[in-house]
Parts: C-alpha cells; structure tokens; sequence
C-alpha cells in the first residue's frame, strides 16, 4: 500500500487563504485498546533485563507510541498532530519531501492527508479530499513544470515576477503567492483572483470573516473548513527566507484577504493598501492552505477576533503579546485519552506536556501558563475560544534565543489528564497563555512549536479485593455484617483473599496482600499483615493469597481487610470489612468430616460440579443425634442424622465455584443442644474440567465420528445418516473459523451409537448439543444412553399435544419395560422448528436435581429420587424405550459434548462475565460470513467464509473499488456514494432472533445524517443496524434493532457510542446481541461504549445489506463514505474477541 492515498475527489487551492480542513468531531477518536498480551509480556521483561524501555510497537499509531519501563510501568508518548504513517513496510515517520508519481502528479513521499500538487499544465494545482468529499479550486491558465526542492513545490512566474510555492505539509499543504517586487504588485490580475470552484459532496460558503467551510450536501455537517486568506511582508528578521513561504516573521505585516464565494468560483481581493505601501517590505507573500483535519491545534488572535487559525500548516505559533504587530495570541492542543488509562485500576503518575520553543522576542522571565480548557473546534476564535477550566502549572520560559540558553520546557499536566481519564473522555484540551501585557516594553513574548508532546506515565494498580473471595482459617466465609462475626478459637487465624491485576493481562505480575485489623473496623490499626510478593494469574483471573496473623486480642468485635500492592502502588481502595471474634476458652465441638474425593488443604482436587463423598461423624459428642452443615456459608442450614446416636453420616456434596470451599457445621444432642456453627472442614476445588466426551462432528464425510477427548472412541453411524452445515467448526489456518459440519438423522432410523457408555447416570453428569429440529410432529431425542429397557436420559423434543417443547427426561428406574419416563423437565417456551438450539442438561446427585437450559437461559428442574446406571452406548439421533429404538430425530445435531460432573448456572469467578451454560450457547461465535472488501472491479463480492454468500455490488464498479485504502487493515475496502449504492447477500447471514455479532471498519465522508454500515432486511425494517444515529439531538455511533417488524413500530433499543463519529478516520465498529438475556452492545475501535435490552427479538430473513438498511419499507442509511472487512457471526464476541477482530483475525 502506497503511504499516500489518492482520493477520488478532488480539491486544489492557489489563493484559498488560511487552513482548508476536514472538520473534526467533538472529540478525537479513542486510542485503540489492542490485545497486545504478547508482546507487552516481551517488552517489558525485556526492559526489566536490559534496564532500558522498550516500545511496544502494536500500540504505536499515527500520533502515539507506548514503552514498557524497567520498573513494570508504562509510558504514553503522544502528540496532537501526526508523526509517522502506515507503510506495507510498518510505521515509518513523516516525510513531506515531494516527489513525481507514474501519472505526473506531485506528492509527498509518506504523509496522511490525500494531497497531491500539479506537475505542470492543466492539472489541478492541488488536491485534498475525504472519500466521495471534494473540492478543487483550479489556478487561471496552465501552469510550469514545477521545481522540487524538499517538501516546495515551486512554479515560477505565474504571474509576471510572482512564483506560486506550494508546501507539503504533516497533513495537508500550503500555498503562497510570492509577489516579488512591487511593480509585480501593481499587475491588474493582482487586484482580484478569481480561481474556479469545483466540489463532489458538499457546499462552500464564507463567513463575515472570510473563513471558509465546506458543508455536506447530505448532513449539512461541516466536512472541510478554511480560515481567512492572509498576506505579510518581509519584515522582521527571524524566520530564515526559506522559510517564509510558511510563516511571517516577527514583526511582519499581517492583513487579511477580502474573500467571497459563488457555486463555481472564489473570488479573492488582496488588501491594495498594504500592496502600495511605501512601508511594505517585498516579497510579499499571498497565503492560502489546504489541511484535512485529523489533527487538532490551533490558535487565536486578537488582533483578528473572528478569524480561525484551526489546524494551521504554520511551524509554530506565538504566545502572549507581541508589540512589533500588536497581535496577542493564546495556543490550544487537543490529545486523545489512551485508552487503557481510562481502567478503573489505573494510576497515572504525571502527564507531563513537552514544548519548544522556536523563538523569543527577549531574554526574560517570561511566565507562561498551561491551563485545561473546553474542547477545542474548527470554529475556535479569540472571540469563541475554548473556556478554561483548571489552572495545570506556570513555568519561567527563559529560552527561545541562542542567549537565553535551551529550547525545552516541561509543563506539568496531570490534573487535567488524569480527570478526563478518570470521567472516560475521548480527549483533553491544553491552552497556553503568555504575558498580554499591551506593552512596547513586554518582551515576554514566545513562540512554540505547534507539536508538541504528551507524556503519560501510568500503571495499573492492583483490583479491589472482594469479599465473597475473603475468609479466615477458622471462621471460614468473610461475615460483612457486624452484628453477625464469625465466631472463632484461635488468636492466630490464616487470612485468605483472592487478588487480581489488570496488568497481568500483559505481563508476570508480582502482588502481594496486605491484612490490616482494627476493633469495630474503626479507628487505629491494631495489627497488620503482609504476604510475601507472587505471580498471580493472567486477568482477568487471580489468586489466592494468604497469611497468618499475628495474636489477635480475644473477645472484641474485629474488623479485617485486605488490599494489594504491585510494587509500583496499592490498590485502594480497601476491601470492605469482614468481621471476626475471638473465644479461646469455648471448645470446638463441630462434627469432625472427612472425604476421600476431596481432602482437607489446599491443594487443587476434584472439580466444580463433580460429586464427592463427606463423612461427619461426632467428633466426641458421644449422644450427637443430628449434624447440620452449609458450604460456602454459615448457616447450617442442611440436616443429616446418623442411624444410632453418636454415629456417623455419609453424604454427597456436589461443590459449586473453584479455589477453597468451607463447610460449617454444628452438632446437636439428643437434649437438643447445639453447639456454634463453626468452620469444620476446607477443601480446594480445581476449576470446571472440560468433557470426558466431545464429537464436533466435522468430518463431513464417512461412516463415524471422533471423540476428540478419548482417543479411539467413535460413534458409528447406521441407517438415515448424512452430513449438514454445522453450527460451530473448526479453525482454517490462522483466522477464518469456518461453520463445519453436523450429522443430520433422517427421523427413521438413522443414529450414530458408541461402543459403550460416556458417562455414569447414576453420578453427577451433563450433557449438551446444538439441535436444528425440522420435523416438529412427534417426540424426538438428539441424545441419550441405553440403557437396559430404557435411555438413561433423554435431551431432545417433545410434542406435548400440539405444545411442543424442548425436554431433558429420565426415567426412575429401568428395572421393567412397564416403567414411565416421569422425571421430565420442559422448555417455558415452544421449541421452534429449523433453528439451531443450544440445549444442555444437568443432573446432580447431591439434590437429585434434573436440569434443563435451553440456549443458556434455565427452563426448570425435575428430581430424581432413585439414580441409577445405565450401562450401554451413547445414542445420537434416537434413544432407547422399552427395549426397541425409539424418539429418532429429523433434523441435524452438532457439537455433542458430556461431563462427568454438573455444569454449574453460577459466574465462578469475579473474573467471569457469564456462567458456563451461557457460554455453551453463546460462544464460541461461529462466523457466518466475512466480506474482505478488497475487490478490484466487477460487482461480485466474494465472502471468505464457508457459508459462501456472495455480496453484489448496486453501485459503479470504477468508484467502489481501489480507493478506500484502511491503513489499519493494509487492504482496501468499498467507497460508496451516500445515495444508493450498497451490496446485498442473496440471503440472509444470520438469524437476528438469536445471538449474533457483527463487525466493520468504517469512514464517513459526511457526518449529519443517519448512516447504516451494515443491517439485515426484514419486511418493514432492518433487524438490526450498525452505522451513525443523526437524529433526534443524537450525533453517535449506533447499533439499534427493531421492536418488531411493524411500519411505525416504537421504543427502538440504542447501543451508543460515548463520543461522535469522527470524519474522515478509519473507525472499527463492533455490536452484539445476546439472545440469552436480551443485550445488545456496541464497541468503537475495541472498547464496550453502551448497552440496551431488545425485549422482543424477531428474525429478520432477508438478504445482509452492507452500506444501507431497511426502514418503513424503504431503503434508507445510504453510507457514503468507506467500508472495509464486514464480519457476522452467529454467537457473542467477548471483549478480547472484538480487538481479534479488529486486528483481521478470527476468534
């Protein structure tokens, strides 16, 4: 990819004036969150090593770089104005130098803007556009050949003794008329310039002032902006002549130039005065620039109220009051907020803003202040400048000439950063103010370079502890409430909490735990503390750290708390409190308890949901007559009584979350005396295994199917068998996950059977399988296990009269053929035939509880007194009843999976997002369709998925293809023209009343009117739409679904985005739907901006539509602007599966 684009459209500029700009959004688009796990572990241990920082190039964009330091922290360096583009090589800095490209046109060598000057002859002088956006302004007459000298462009004698200079600027140009002599001044084309106007997409117009903009013909948005032509002379003797051309020098005359503008022409009038004064001091130069604006600086003067001086190509700016002009300025930056800065874990340690200055009028103690103000615009004037908000820092600038010593100055920024941070804003704005004095004698005045940095360093400090996840060796579980403390019997209890760093996302990551007491949780600290410093787990996962404490005092009401540190800070706050109480004196008369399956320790055993035996026995109390116990609480709550007096009791207890479990229990007499419910027994549980079972079914071919758990276990097909589409596949090579394959079961008497049973019935168990049902006439089963007379269990359909519902179903026994199936638990809703869904079941010994979870959303429970085991084959497609094949199913079955242990409805860890059966239903997305967009011409657009749907292009191949280069991607995507070109499947990708996810890199040429990227038709309406909301005082990216598929349907749920769209940059847009529990939610460039619910989902059958949608029955959303690497997925993207996607890669 070349490192400048060329834009279809046009823009050109010889006597435009001051800056011609893409207007911005209010804010700059945030940093991108990129999953940089990686790389940041190698950066930083490299740095730990080598003593040096180390960059971590993925983070690095056009006006940021971040650094990993020696101590573990991070660094952000980053300017408001770009340093550096994207080549096919990687990054590589800016270079402004010109050169000739193959169709004689002259541009910079790597620079953003689309610029491109004339090489001579009838071609436009220059050329500036965003997408189908454009305007041209073309010189009177042919012009020469230029001279190329750096980044000028110089065209002599445009004009008798006046050369036209073009410059290429970071991200646009200059233009400057050089008037020579003043009998060059005196030549009647000097008088008035009228230069032809030409513009694709928007409308030009003037203010009073003479500031040009460019409004888009759609959205009436500002698109481009131009401030006041100007002219100087060559007074004032600090800027070298070379460089006049680009800025006037200190004491120069500055005038503005008339300006009026016509549908086809802008007519421009140098000020004759200034051109016929004796005073004036030739060459005088006529300046115009041209700048799309993704960058943001400017500055004001007072001197000229109303006039924009908004992303000036000038080199620097002046500060304060300066008595040669009588020009007072102020200068005003615009960053982005990072980010990962923006973590609730963060701690930014300073923002520190980095300056030169270029000039000074004298050698004195100037004082300058930084303060943070309103957002800066493209409207900025002295008259409407941004307000200032908090006073950052003043500091004496003493340099600027060779006697004065130095050119940089630090300013301290970080109260300003830290709070925009902290309040999740997209940028922060930075004014600077010198002396403005309206003096002869103030020499306080300074110039800056318009670049300059800011530097963040930040680390994120340690989590918050919970104390769901806190405990004591004794007293067990954290007590919060006062009134109610664990009751223990020893001064030295073990401390236990469960501790997490964000960081360690990217790197090893050290913590250690600090434990702090006090009585009552008030007052002065009695006693701490401190674990030794550990690697804890990659977030967003933890771990369990622990100390012993030192002798607490008895019988006083004790507060404990934890936090942690990282060696850089402690994450305050504070856990809340958990309360403890001492009594040495009282024995512990609890029930001893004892388990084979899971011992006491803290050593990892058995697993979440696998069914383990616990013996109590009396521990002494020689007349016990019942024991009481809980897990995981303290209220005893669970009664067992042994067969005699004094005797023991075996129970089953099915744990349910990982890391220590914790069984209080207390003994009761035959009198019924009790005694305390106290901690009796700790276990630690491993985390959820995986499956003793597994069959994908992706071989698409054959007789059998693999069991990808036990290797040589195969299901072998018999009868009406075939091969279907699956619902989740397998990985391709690095990125595509293609859909695969499932079985499909004629309804007769196809089945696929292994050679023995998967899993014991009579034990904990799960089983799950994605279904498509299609004949919905009779019962059906998609999975079971023989048994003798019956199945063991039995996950499928069941027609109930007319009311046909999912069901999970056993039977009580399968001693005789006579016995009913009876233990049965139904779906609340009818099943819906032809769709594929996620049915899992569940049966826990320890309750006797049947389960049944219909895509991820529990239906009910049955109980089954009387488990028992059935010994024969996994069955795939029918079941067993009454000794004969029986529930064959019709329809395709995919991705059967079986546990030997219970699949728990509980989010496990505070680093969990959603349960496991949530999980099972929802991920991983299964991709249904992905469009590159890198077409070269034809209307054919292919999908690089296996589901195979080709997109067509309504639209003009010569303009779609070849010129929406995405500098993210390296690729190119589909420029469409805002009024009716899109691209249409000739089907629908997914269904919208189910999970689904979809995904694009966008660039709008135009903001102002509502804008759909992608959407799925119904009849009336669109099912869903991802694009830019522009109505009803909203101005965001959207993603926004139908209530129902109605003409004047109300209450439409909104994802929005946090921050306008910005014009003209790539932007990467992600939303998902979570059909589990409604949610919708959308993500701009990797980070989760909002969310709603849709409450009533529908499916939208019609084809997927890139670049439009469907509303009232009529096509709206036209997207003009850019389009590039659509997804859709049928499933919800996770966080860390939406920046996958963003970086081109498949989850």
């Amino acid at each position: 990819m070349r490192a400048v684009r060329r834009s279809a459209a046009v823009v050109a500029g010889v006597l435009v004036g001051s800056l011609l700009s893409a207007a911005p959004a209010p804010a700059d688009a945030d940093s991108p969150a990129e999953d940089l796990t990686a790389e940041e572990h190698s950066a930083s241990e490299q740095a730990e090593r080598s003593g040096e920082r180390v960059e971590i190039t993925s983070a690095t964009d056009e006006r940021s770089q971040v650094f990993a330091e020696p101590d573990g922290s991070f660094t952000l360096e980053q300017s408001a104005v770009p340093e550096r583009v994207r080549t096919s090589d990687g990054w590589a800095p800016v270079d402004t130098t010109l050169v000739t490209s193959g169709d004689g046109m002259v541009q910079p060598t790597a620079s953003s803007a689309e610029v491109e000057f004339s090489g001579g002859g009838d071609a436009p002088m220059a050329r500036i556009g965003i997408g189908s956006k454009a305007v041209e302004l073309d010189w009177p007459g042919e012009l020469p050949a230029p001279t190329l000298e750096e980044d000028r462009a110089t065209y002599a004698d445009v004009l008798p003794d006046v050369d036209l200079v073009l410059t290429a600027g970071t991200d646009g140009f200059s233009q400057v008329l050089v008037v020579k002599s003043r009998k060059a001044a005196q030549n009647p084309k000097l008088a008035e310039l009228e230069l032809a106007l030409g513009t694709t997409g928007v409308r030009m117009s003037a203010d009073e002032a003479g500031n040009l903009e460019a409004l888009g013909d759609k959205g009436g948005e500002t698109v481009f902006t131009a401030t006041t032509p100007a002219m100087w002379d060559s007074s004032g003797d600090d800027v070298p002549e070379v460089e006049r051309t680009a800025r006037a020098a200190t004491g120069a005359r500055i005038e503005p130039i008339a300006t009026t503008v016509e549908p086809s022409s802008i007519k421009l009038v140098p000020d004759q005065a200034m051109l016929t004064d004796p005073d004036t001091e030739y060459p005088v130069y006529i300046d115009p620039s041209v700048s799309v604006s993704r960058k943001a600086w400017a500055y004001v003067n007072k001197r000229f109220p109303s006039q924009v001086y908004y992303n000036r190509s000038d080199k620097d700016t002046g500060v304060g009051y300066e008595p040669q002009t009588g020009s007072t300025k102020r200068a005003f930056w615009r960053f982005s907020v990072y980010a990962r800065t923006k973590k609730p874990t963060t701690v930014i340690t300073s923002a520190t803003l980095r300056a030169e200055v270029t000039h000074a009028f004298g050698c004195t103690n100037a004082k300058v202040t930084l303060w943070r103000t309103r957002i800066l615009s493209s409207k900025t004037t002295w008259k409407k400048q941004p307000e200032k908000l908090t006073k950052q820092d003043t500091v004496n600038v003493d340099k600027g000439r060779p006697a004065c010593g130095g050119k940089g100055v630090e300013f301290d920024a970080t109260q300003a950063y830290t709070s925009a941070a902290k309040a999740g804003h997209q940028s922060v704005t930075y004014g600077m103010y010198g002396n403005e004095k309206v003096s002869n004698s103030n020499w306080d005045w300074r110039r800056f370079a318009k670049n300059p940095k800011l530097v963040v360093k930040y680390n994120n400090k340690p989590a918050q502890p919970s104390t769901s996840k806190m405990s004591d060796s004794h007293g067990g579980v954290c007590s919060t409430d006062p009134k109610k403390p664990r009751l223990i019997n020893t001064r030295t209890p073990v401390l236990r909490a469960y501790v997490r760093d964000y960081d360690s996302a990217f790197v090893g990551q050290k913590l250690k735990t600090r434990f702090e007491w006090k009585i009552d949780g008030k007052g002065d600290r009695v006693g701490y503390v401190d674990t030794v410093y550990k690697d804890v787990d990659k977030w967003p996962r933890g771990s369990y750290q622990s100390a012993k404490a030192q002798p607490l005092p008895e019988g006083k009401l004790l507060g404990y708390r934890a936090i942690a540190h990282d060696k850089t800070a402690w994450g305050y706050p504070w856990s809340d409190w958990c309360y403890i109480k001492v009594d040495t004196s009282k024995p512990a008369t609890g029930p001893k308890v004892a388990a084979e399956d899971y011992p006491a320790g803290d050593a990892l055993t058995g697993t979440v949901g696998k069914s383990g035996a616990f013996t109590f026995s009396a521990n002494g109390v020689k007349d016990a007559a019942a024991y009481h116990y809980s897990v995981n609480d303290a209220s005893c709550s669970t009664k067992l009584t042994p067969a005699k007096p004094g005797g023991s009791v075996t129970t089953t207890i099915t744990p349910r979350s990982d890391g220590p479990n914790l069984i209080h229990a207390r003994t009761t007499d035959a009198h019924g005396n009790s005694s305390d419910c106290v901690l009796v027994y700790t276990f630690t549980v491993a985390p959820p295994s995986g499956p003793v079972a597994h069959f994908p079914f992706d071989e698409g071919k054959g007789s059998t199917a693999a069991d990808e758990v036990k290797d040589g276990r195969t299901a072998t097909a018999s009868g009406g068998v075939d091969w279907a589409r699956g619902r989740v596949g397998v990985l391709d090579g690095d990125s595509h996950r293609l859909n695969g394959t499932a079985v499909k079961t004629d309804g007769r008497d196809g089945r696929l059977a292994t050679d023995g049973p998967v899993v014991d019935t009579s034990k904990a168990f799960s089983v799950a399988a994605w279904v498509r049902l299609d004949d919905p006439t009779r019962n059906h089963t998609a999975v079971a296990q023989e048994g003798e007379w019956h199945s063991g269990f039995y996950l499928g359909y069941n027609h109930r009269v007319g009311k046909g519902s999912w069901v999970f179903k056993q039977a009580p026994s399968d001693d005789t053929a006579s016995t009913s199936v009876a233990h049965r638990v139904y779906s609340k809703k009818p099943a819906k035939a032809g769709v594929w869904t996620h049915l899992l079941g569940t049966f826990d010994p320890a309750t006797g509880e049947l389960a049944l979870y219909v895509d991820g959303v529990k239906q009910g429970t049955s109980v089954q007194k009387t488990p028992w085991t059935a010994k024969g084959p996994l069955l795939i497609g029918g079941a067993q009843f009454k000794g004969k094949p029986y529930d064959a199913w019709p329809g395709a079955i995919d991705d059967v999976r079986l546990w030997d242990r219970v699949v728990v409805d509980d989010v496990l860890d505070e680093s969990e997002e959603h349960s496991e059966p949530w999980r099972l239903a929802n991920r991983p997305a299964a991709l249904e369709g992905r469009w590159d967009l890198d077409e070269s011409s034809g209307t054919s657009v292919a999908d690089s998925s296996d589901h195979g749907l080709t997109g067509a292009l309504h639209g003009n191949p010569d303009t779609a293809w070849g010129g929406a280069d995405n500098d993210h991607t390296l690729s190119t995507g589909v420029t469409l023209n805002g009024k009716d070109e899109r691209i249409t499947t000739e089907a629908p990708a997914i269904r919208t009343d189910r999970s689904f996810s979809v995904a694009a890199w966008v660039r709008l040429d135009e903001t102002g009117t509502n804008s759909t990227a992608v959407s799925q038709d119904g009849s009336k309406h669109s099912g869903f739409y991802l694009g830019q909301q522009n109505t009803y005082d909203w101005d965001n990216w959207v993603l926004k679904m139908a209530p129902e598929d109605k003409v004047g349907s109300k209450g439409w749920p909104r994802a929005l985005s946090k921050d306008a769209p910005e014009l003209g940059t790539w932007t990467h847009l992600a939303a998902t739907y979570d059909h589990t529990t409604g949610e919708l939610a959308l993500y701009v460039d990797g980070v989760k901006q909002d969310t709603d619910v849709q409450k009533t989902p529908w499916n939208a059958d019609g084809p997927l539509v890139i670049g439009a949608a469907r509303f009232e029955e009529r096509l709206t959303g036209a997207w003009g602007g850019d389009i590039d690497d659509v997804h859709v997925y049928q499933g919800v993207l996770s966080e860390p599966d939406v920046l996958l996607v963003r970086k081109g890669f498949v989850p």
